[in-house]
């Protein structure tokens, strides 16, 4: 079983209480893959591209954010949370 991908930021915004994070996976996916991002007690998912790249817009409740990733077919493993602040 592959590893939990990992994930790339390559961009960060925070603009009238929302923050948008957006990146790729360091790795073209196998197989469809989730990133989430949790901050303030709530969690935003998307699916990524064909190619590893993903965005998501989130309403900005506390400074720090975590962003994880994992296969869907394997739910359980996670990837380490990169955490930072979206300014």
């Amino acid at each position: 079983m592959a590893a939990a991908p990992d994930v790339v930021l390559d961009f960060k915004n925070a603009y009238n209480g929302y923050g948008t994070f957006a990146g790729h996976l360091a790795s073209k996916p196998v197989s469809p893959v989730a990133v989430s991002v949790s901050n303030g007690g709530l969690k935003y998912s998307t699916v990524v591209d064909k190619d590893g790249n993903w965005a998501i817009t989130f309403r900005l409740l506390t400074v720090q954010s975590d962003i994880s990733a994992w296969e869907l077919s394997n739910p359980a493993d996670v990837s380490t949370p990169l955490r930072l602040s979206p300014e």
